[in-house]
């Protein structure tokens, strides 16, 4: 909990991706953990995502994470 709020209160001027009634946001923050789990190779991560319900802010999920995936509805590339 301690490391979601510290990345939600330091997110600046991160603009959230908006899927399906939510806001993605990928916020970066060092040493925000480790993968694991069947495919984790331990590497370390370096952004926390939060989703919370679109236009709010209230928390549906938050991880840490290697940042956003590049795609075209993400990011508009063509």
């Amino acid at each position: 909990m301690e490391v979601t709020n510290s990345a939600w209160s330091n997110k600046g001027g991160v603009t959230p991706i908006s899927e399906g009634g939510t806001d993605v946001y990928h916020i970066p923050r060092a040493n925000s953990g480790y993968a694991g789990g069947y495919s984790g190779q331990g590497q370390n991560l370096n952004h926390i995502t939060i989703v919370t319900k679109s236009g709010s802010n209230q928390i549906i999920t938050a991880f840490p994470s290697s940042g956003p995936k590049v795609t075209e509805a993400n990011f508009g590339i063509r």
